[in-house]
């Protein structure tokens, strides 16, 4: 129901269709080109974290976690939805409720999941309340992403020199009637807004605070990054996007986080497409798999005191995250990798250099970094489980 009967990305079975649109993601949505057109947008969200952070009195404790998550979801919304997004018009915030509530259904155990088939499961979604509740939550959301759709749809729109962004992209391919498995329609665009929204949230913000978790408890790797960030930008009021591609520290950081820390522990299943034969076991076509990263990523077989913090591991070597390395797999590899790998990316490190450029940090009163409560929750995405709460200090 929440992929429109599989014409998303994420989850959609292989297939002509699944082939094209993610091409289309790939080379027209999310292509380095389109991640540089909406440089804007990071530089807005990202000026508006910093002034937020220099607005709090001296010594006073932040809960950085919230900051974060409102940046996060400030980016993604404008790239999908352009400059509407931040507008006093948009109801942002009863849009971020939904997205919640859509990320816990989809997070949630359902019988038909496992028994697709069957009658009795399908009572049982009814009678444990999961049936009418994602009813209720797709009824929402769709009216909503429909209401956006038709926004778009005014002829007017780009002609007053508008910022074109993710729905005008899909909106204009629509209107021009491609043919073919690329056909696009409503469905098709709400289904690519789904995996844009469910996708791109919560997994910038979550990476960013372990990073910050992870740098406030080793302050000597804090210290190696500021200074870097601090050499490389010297006398500007912020960090630029070309600023960041000499960053070499702050990379290996984002490589060890990756590996301590996956947005997803387990990648979106997969599905075998034949039948095949895994470490001696037998696995029939059609058998669900699931890819457990973060079990790989703390594996003493694969990585040296794998349970410390420590981005000098990728020093010396090639191990990138982009799906060539299978011990390093955040996005996944192949033809289900994320396609939005240079999105998140962009986002994370933009927002991670500026906060280490602009601010010293330090723990709330009282507080040692050993204090800091590392525990993970979560369905989909699995974040901190305590907020983090830091004291800025303009630098």
């Amino acid at each position: 129901m929440l992929s429109y009967n599989f014409l998303d990305v994420a989850f959609g079975p292989y297939s002509d269709y699944w082939r094209e649109m993610r091409k289309l993601l790939v080379v027209e949505l999310l292509s380095t080109r389109r991640v540089q057109s909406f440089a804007y947008a990071r530089a807005a969200e990202v000026d508006r974290l910093v002034d937020s952070l220099a607005a709090t009195p001296p010594a006073t404790p932040v809960n950085l976690s919230e900051k974060l998550y409102a940046l996060s979801d400030g980016i993604i919304g404008t790239v999908a939805f352009g400059k509407m997004y931040g507008s006093a018009s948009f109801e942002r915030s009863s849009f971020q409720q939904m997205m919640d509530e859509t990320l816990r259904v989809l997070g949630s155990f359902t019988f038909e999941d496992f028994f697709p088939s069957s009658a009795l499961a399908r009572w049982a979604d009814i009678f444990t309340g999961a049936a009418p509740r994602r009813r209720r939550v797709f009824r929402k959301i769709d009216a909503f992403f429909d209401a956006v759709i038709d926004k778009h749809l005014e002829p007017e729109r780009l002609a007053a020199g508008v910022q074109e962004d993710m729905v005008d992209a899909m909106v204009t391919m629509w209107r021009d009637g491609q043919e073919g498995p690329l056909a696009l329609t409503r469905e098709n665009i709400k289904g690519i807004l789904m995996d844009t929204f469910t996708g791109g949230i919560d997994t910038c913000a979550v990476t960013t605070i372990w990073i910050m978790s992870e740098l406030m408890r080793n302050p000597r790797v804090m210290q190696k990054a500021q200074a870097e960030v601090r050499a490389a930008v010297l006398n500007k009021l912020r960090v630029e996007e070309e600023d960041v591609q000499r960053l070499k520290y702050l990379k290996m950081i984002l490589k060890e986080n990756f590996r301590l820390h996956p947005p997803g522990t387990l990648l979106i299943p997969r599905e075998t497409m034949q039948s095949c034969e895994i470490a001696g076991y037998n696995v029939s076509a059609g058998t669900r798999i699931h890819v457990n990263v973060w079990a790989m990523g703390r594996d003493p077989d694969i990585w040296d005191t794998p349970e410390d913090f420590y981005p000098e591991r990728f020093q010396d070597t090639d191990v990138d995250f982009r799906g060539s390395h299978f011990e390093l797999l955040p996005f996944g590899s192949g033809r289900r990798a994320c396609p939005a790998i240079a999105m998140g990316v962009a986002n994370v490190e933009l927002v991670l250099a500026n906060l280490l450029y602009c601010y010293d940090w330090e723990l709330p009163q009282g507080m040692k970094e050993q204090d800091i409560d590392m525990e993970e929750t979560g369905q989909l995405v699995f974040r901190k489980k305590v907020p983090l709460s830091l004291v800025p200090v303009k630098h």
